[in-house]
């Protein structure tokens, strides 16, 4: 679809802090003619499985986008629906899995095949993976 506008609106973007979803934003063209200080009663963030729950609580800041932040981080793998005056505006997806570096093990200690009876501690090694 062509338009004559030049506005741009973007999907939604999720930021990430600690491997964690701290805030989303969006397109402050999708909530046009709305105070800052409206926002916050206009715009609802709800799970995407229940539009009818109630909006996740947190804060916006208004600029070049509208971010949205959480008072505790968005789910992994949880589906979640914007809406302004109850109208769907967007929807966003926290991934399910964050990939982690993982640690190999690289020796143990003492390295005999025996041991004695009294023998009370056992040493291992790890390498984090790169």
């Amino acid at each position: 679809m062509y338009s004559c506008s030049d506005r741009q609106e973007t999907a939604p973007a999720i930021t990430w802090q600690n491997n964690k979803a701290t805030a989303v934003s969006f397109s402050k063209n999708l909530v046009t003619g709305v105070h800052a200080d409206s926002l916050a009663n206009l715009v609802k963030i709800c799970l995407a499985d229940d539009p009818d729950s109630t909006a996740i609580l947190g804060s916006f800041q208004h600029g070049d986008l509208i971010i949205f932040e959480p008072v505790i981080p968005f789910s992994h793998g949880s589906n979640y629906n914007i809406f302004f005056n109850n109208k769907y505006i967007g929807e966003f997806s926290v991934p399910a899995v964050v990939a982690f570096k993982h640690n190999t093990s690289v020796s143990f200690y003492p390295q005999q095949d025996t041991l004695p009876v009294t023998f009370k501690d056992v040493h291992c090694f790890f390498q984090a993976d790169e």
